[in-house]
C-alpha cells in the first residue's frame, strides 16, 4: 500500500542500491548483534520493511528497459536464475554456519567474537548474519561507485525510445 501511494523513489536505482543497503545494514546486522528474541524480531522487521521499495524499483527498471514483446521470456529467465540460487544459498549458508562460523566462535581464538555474538549456541549463526549484513550493505552502497550502474536509468534507453545506430 505504501509503495502504491508513494510511487517509490524518483531515481529507481536508489530504491535498489540505497534501500537494499539499508535493509542489509538494519536487518541482518541487528539479527546478528541481537541476543534476544525481541532484537531478532526488530531485525527481521527492519530488514523486511524496505524490501517492497527494492523489489518495486527493480521491477520498474526492468519494465522500462525491456521491450514488452520479450518481457515474458526475460522476466522468466531472471526469476528462474534468482529462484535457482535459493537452494544453493541455503546449502552454502548451512555449511558455513556449521563448519566455519560456529567452530570459529566456539574455539575462542578470536576473543572479541564471543563478546559480539554472545559466545553461546548459535553464536556462529549470529556471526554469519553480521557478515552478511556488512558485506551486503557494502556491495549495495559500493554499487554507487560504478558509474554505469549508478546511471543505468539515464544511460540505458527505455524500450519505447529508438536506439541510435
Amino acid at each position: 500500500l505504501f509503495i502504491s501511494l508513494w510511487g517509490g523513489p524518483r531515481n529507481r536505482i536508489h530504491g535498489i542500491l540505497g534501500w537494499c543497503g539499508i535493509s542489509f545494514f538494519l536487518g541482518d546486522l541487528l539479527i546478528g548483534l541481537g541476543q534476544s528474541p525481541l532484537m531478532w524480531m526488530i531485525g527481521v522487521f527492519m530488514g523486511s520493511l524496505f524490501i517492497p521499495v527494492v523489489i518495486s524499483s527493480e521491477q520498474s527498471i526492468w519494465g522500462a528497459k525491456v521491450d514488452p514483446s520479450v518481457q515474458g521470456r526475460v522476466f522468466a529467465v531472471k526469476d528462474m536464475l534468482r529462484t535457482a540460487s535459493t537452494p544453493v544459498g541455503y546449502l552454502v549458508g548451512g555449511l558455513l554456519a556449521d563448519r566455519f562460523f560456529e567452530p570459529l566462535v566456539a574455539s575462542g581464538r578470536v576473543p572479541f567474537l564471543n563478546q559480539l555474538t554472545g559466545g553461546g549456541l548459535g553464536s556462529g549463526m549470529s556471526l554469519m548474519f553480521i557478515c552478511t549484513g556488512l558485506i551486503g550493505a557494502s556491495i549495495c552502497f559500493g554499487g554507487y561507485l560504478l558509474p554505469h550502474l549508478r546511471n543505468i536509468e539515464r544511460e540505458l534507453p527505455d524500450h519505447d525510445h529508438p536506439v541510435a545506430v
